[in-house]
């Protein structure tokens, strides 16, 4: 959290401070996604022959569509949208592990927190 809120809000970093807060989120965006990307494979592990297809991925479209739109917005000048993907991005993320505590919802808690971390 610190690391974002030193960003500063632009799309590249300016300063000393601003560059390492740009890396500090860029590794921890990887750090996550890398423990949604290991539970996947560990449920897979799990996973019987006979239980039925799972479309999991077809939950990342809303978060593509959010981004496309969060893009097409700041091109357009309404820069001011751009916390709104922020706030999807942290409810994506915190949703995610939330759905991982329960068996039932693991596989959607995967797909769920990495579009949060996608965003």
């Amino acid at each position: 959290v610190g690391g974002m809120m030193q960003l500063g809000g632009g799309l590249l970093p300016q300063t000393s401070a601003q560059m390492l807060a740009a890396t500090a989120v860029a590794l921890s965006s990887v750090n996550l996604a890398g423990g949604f990307l290991v539970t996947q494979k560990m449920l897979a592990m799990f996973q019987r022959p006979d239980d039925p297809d799972e479309y999991n991925e077809y939950y990342f479209i809303p978060a593509a569509a959010a981004v496309g739109t969060a893009f097409a917005l700041y091109n357009f000048g309404a820069a001011s949208a751009l916390p709104a993907l922020g706030l999807g991005s942290a409810l994506g993320c915190i949703g995610g592990i939330s759905c991982l505590s329960k068996q039932e919802t693991a596989r959607l808690g995967v797909v769920v927190g990495m579009s949060g971390v996608g965003m």
